[in-house]
């Protein structure tokens, strides 16, 4: 499937030191050599940490006999996930989720920096994006 998505994306990604042009018809250019000119591929990886269950039918990662309904998702439970998990397929990137649990007397933000601890010792990744759940990127191709 990944590489179908690439395929299908291919056209669209523009140069990595040329201009492109976004959907709402924003133009942007690069005038600098770019910093990277070879695709950075699983030495990117895009985190997402959590601590609510997923387990629900509008919810991408539910577990268990859970089936992921696609004409359900909403709001926090699938937008941004799916959108963030298509945009590293599109690239090559790693996607990783992580379900954590709130450590005894914090807030569920907390639990992030473990999760980033795991993922920094458990994967090479060189460059870690972490996103909200509800971050969507709007250019994909970008």
């Amino acid at each position: 499937m990944d590489d179908t998505l690439r395929a299908l994306f291919r056209p669209t990604i523009p140069a990595f030191d040329g201009s492109f042009e976004t959907v709402d018809g924003t133009f942007f250019t690069i005038d600098h050599p770019a910093e990277w000119t070879t695709p950075l591929g699983n030495s990117l990886c895009i985190v997402n940490t959590d601590t609510r269950p997923m387990n629900d039918t509008d919810q991408p990662w539910a577990s268990g006999t859970t089936a992921f309904n696609w004409r359900d998702v909403s709001g926090w439970t699938g937008a941004g996930y799916l959108n963030q998990y298509l945009y590293s397929r599109i690239h090559g990137y790693r996607y990783i989720y992580v379900q954590t649990a709130v450590p005894a007397g914090y807030s569920g933000a907390w639990a992030r920096p473990g999760a980033w601890h795991h993922v920094f010792d458990t994967t090479d990744c060189r460059i870690v994006v972490y996103a909200d759940s509800d971050v969507i990127y709007a250019n994909v191709n970008v």
